[in-house]
C-alpha cells in the first residue's frame, strides 16, 4: 500500500457536499474530501491487516504530511 494507493482509496469515497460541509464547520484552511468516519474506519482497518508495523508507521507518517482532513484522521487510526 502505497500513499498514492490510500490517497485514490480516499478520494474514490469522497462526497463534496460533506466536504463543504467539514470545510465550513472546522474553518481550517486545508483540503477536505468528505468522506464519513465508519468509511474511514473500515479502510484504516484493511490496511492495519494487510501492512506490517513499518509499513503502517510510514502510511501514517505520509497520510499526515498531505494536510488532508480525512488523511490525517486516518494516520491517526
Amino acid at each position: 500500500m502505497t500513499l498514492d494507493d490510500a490517497l485514490a482509496a480516499l478520494e474514490a469515497r469522497s462526497d463534496a457536499g460533506r466536504a463543504a460541509g467539514a470545510a465550513a464547520y472546522h474553518k481550517a484552511a486545508r483540503r477536505y474530501l468528505g468522506v464519513p468516519n465508519p468509511v474511514l474506519n473500515d479502510l484504516t482497518k484493511s490496511w492495519r491487516q494487510a501492512l506490517s508495523l513499518p509499513e503502517r508507521l510510514a502510511l501514517a507518517e505520509a497520510l499526515w504530511q498531505t494536510d488532508i482532513h480525512e488523511a490525517r484522521i486516518a494516520a491517526a487510526k
